[in-house]
């Protein structure tokens, strides 16, 4: 079954296909990329931020500097920087800097699904058209010997294309949107973060 859709739907749904398994390979290495980068934890932060109030600067630094996540390695180096006396001024340049550098190799790749998912209706539609365009070839060259069944089964071949685009595209349409939920929850802890630091100076 799955071969004849290949067939049927032609070099269309082979481009598909090539397009899904970029798109998840992708989601793939962006949610191990995420993992590692901890994105989902910040309590250590919160805990390093309360030593820092209570000006235990030495414990705040050392407890950051084991984690992993991209907030707590942006804030340890901001503390790091104040703890050394460099000023706020300087060291709030260098925060964001860091921040940004952090939040750009998040959002790293995930244009690609975006082109995906936007390029897959698209390239599913031209399916259609094109094979409505060649079923009705076909019945203009048999002239008044149409066959309804062969101008049916035409036209259910150029839908499948269709059919096929928007299966690609709304799974990747849901990953890119929760891949960028969780690059901007990144972006908040990291504002929040600086903030408690340069709001205490």
């Amino acid at each position: 079954m799955l071969f004849d859709i290949f067939v049927t739907g032609g070099w269309v749904v082979w481009v598909l296909s090539g397009f899904s398994l970029v798109a998840m390979t992708v989601a793939v290495y962006k949610f191990i990329q995420f993992y590692r980068a901890g994105v989902w934890g910040h309590k250590q932060v919160d805990q390093a931020l309360q030593l820092w109030n209570q000006g235990q600067s030495e414990q705040a630094v050392s407890q950051l500097s084991t984690q992993r996540s991209a907030v707590a390695r942006v804030t340890a180096q901001t503390l790091a920087l104040l703890h050394q006396g460099r000023s706020a001024e300087q060291t709030r340049e260098e925060s964001l800097r860091l921040a940004g550098k952090e939040l750009f190799l998040l959002r790293d790749h995930l244009r690609i699904i975006e082109v995906i998912a936007n390029l897959s209706p698209l390239l599913g539609l031209l399916g259609t058209v094109l094979g409505m365009i060649d079923a009705f070839q076909q019945m203009q060259l048999a002239g008044a010997q149409v066959d309804p069944s062969a101008l049916s089964g035409g036209i259910w071949e150029a839908l499948l294309t269709t059919a096929a685009g928007l299966v690609v595209a709304i799974p990747a349409v849901m990953m890119l949107n929760w891949f960028e939920q969780q690059v901007e929850r990144c972006k908040h802890h990291l504002e929040d973060s600086l903030t408690r630091i340069f709001v205490a100076q």
